[in-house]
């Protein structure tokens, strides 16, 4: 049976059309982003839904199509986390400690289920084999709980976990603040091996196979089981906030490459056509090469990127701290960019040829990527703004929809800016520094039991 003070609730909550679920927890003192309008949570698309959580504490589900609310659910706190939608159930995580599992038709809780008691829970439940996978914040316990809120196992690491986990060769693959990246096996928890990495981060693992071919990203399954994947040989790639991207081979967590950014490298990677791209803190966008980490170019924009990059024919979309939405192709075409009124976390979603993402200006936006319109904008927390100037930007008090033609600056790994294609600047690429291994694997290694809860 699980402690006391980790437990499922379940209880009948209704929950109308357009009417409020309002749940009380008087355990919440203290939250990271604060509770206001804005959105930091990446959407996910069911049937004719969009789901996403808001900085005002809610879930909210609109129609794709005009923008209508059609239910919305309200947690104990900031709701920073991205939903995945399974079997007709949305798991999504919120800042006031809990798992939550909503009814997809009518937003009706279903059941919830105590991670912690309060913290950053960024970090996006995913679900393989009906298992909900998920990190427990600042209780530093990593979850396997099944699709009725049962625990199945925890195991204890030594920090924060907001990572969203990747789960590949039955194997669960995530960051910790502990400064380490973990391999833990999906069936009962236990370490497989643990690779220091010098720096705490929250990114979310990429996965390639050995032809260098994506497998898994951040959000490539929130509406899907992939039930199993197996790779004969395979690469996972994350940041860090010590200003490094990794690879590593994910049977024993060796270190395959390194690369070093101007500062945090904390948004997921993205993998496509032989090359890791993500964004960083030193206001750029790298793309490095997936099989030796080489820098093959890297693009400048005006703030820093958290925003986990989205792929859409063979163009890259992100959001960006300058309050923009960017649009990059990767070979021939147009580049572009879109003013919000506020900085922009998320990663954009593309369901045909619409993007949908929220920014802090209060809104989540769908806007048309033929016409660069706006097509609808739905607004989070009455209007009122969820202020994170103390911890990423200040917002900026505009909502009006700005479309400019932008050429963007690339550099090539010799230091040269250019403007052409993205895609022309590998041949130019040369090796931007000496790959070195000063950190340790641990492998194998058997957890206490103590570590591990059955």
């Amino acid at each position: 049976m699980p402690d006391t003070n980790y437990y499922i609730e379940s209880r009948e909550y209704l929950a109308e059309s357009k009417k409020e679920v309002t749940l009380e927890n008087k355990e919440v003192e203290s939250w990271k982003i604060p509770i206001g309008g804005g959105v930091a949570s990446s959407a996910v698309c069911f049937k004719n839904l969009i789901i996403f959580g808001a900085c005002d504490k809610r879930v909210y589900a609109v129609d794709k199509n005009t923008g209508y609310l059609i239910w919305k659910f309200l947690t104990g706190d900031v709701v920073a986390s991205s939903p995945c939608v399974i079997d007709n159930a949305v798991y999504i995580c919120s800042d006031d400690g809990f798992l939550y599992a909503l009814n997809v038709k009518d937003g009706t809780l279903l059941w919830r289920f105590r991670l912690g008691i309060t913290g950053a829970y960024y970090g996006s439940p995913r679900v393989v084999n009906g298992v909900i996978y998920v990190g427990g914040g600042d209780s530093q316990y990593f979850y396997a709980i099944d699709k009725n809120g049962k625990l199945l196992w925890r195991t204890l690491t030594g920090g924060r976990i907001t990572s969203s986990p990747a789960i590949v060769n039955d194997s669960v693959l995530f960051h910790s603040y502990d400064k380490h990246f973990y391999s833990l096996s999906a069936k009962d928890g236990r370490l497989q091996w643990k690779f220091y990495t010098g720096g705490v981060g929250g990114s979310s693992p990429a996965v390639s196979n050995e032809m260098y071919e994506e497998v898994w990203y951040f959000n490539k399954f929130d509406s899907a089981d992939p039930e199993n994947i197996t790779l004969e040989n395979g690469i996972v790639y994350f940041g860090t906030w010590n200003d490094h991207v990794y690879a590593l081979d994910i049977k024993d967590g060796r270190m395959i490459w390194q690369y070093v950014t101007g500062s945090y490298t904390g948004t997921s990677p993205r993998i496509v056509n032989g090359a890791v791209l993500i964004g960083s803190y030193d206001k750029n966008v790298y793309s490095l090469n997936a099989s030796d980490g080489r820098l093959i170019w890297k693009m400048r924009t005006n703030g820093e990127v958290d925003s986990p990059i989205c792929i859409h024919k063979n163009t890259i979309y992100f959001g960006c701290f300058d309050n923009n939405i960017y649009a990059v192709p990767l070979g021939e075409g147009e580049s572009w960019k879109i003013s919000t009124g506020g900085v922009v976390a998320a990663s954009p979603l593309i369901v045909n040829d619409v993007l949908y993402i929220g920014s802090f200006d209060t809104f989540f936006y769908a806007i048309s990527l033929k016409t660069k319109d706006v097509i609808w904008r739905f607004q989070t927390g009455f209007g009122t703004k969820s202020d994170v100037s103390g911890i990423v930007k200040k917002v900026v008090a505009s909502t009006a929809k700005k479309f400019t033609q932008w050429k963007p600056e690339i550099e090539a790994a010799d230091g040269e800016s250019y403007s052409k294609s993205a895609a022309k600047a590998e041949s130019e690429a040369i090796h931007p520094y000496l790959f070195s291994n000063p950190y340790k694997t641990d492998t194998p290694y058997k957890s206490k039991k103590s570590d591990i809860y059955k």
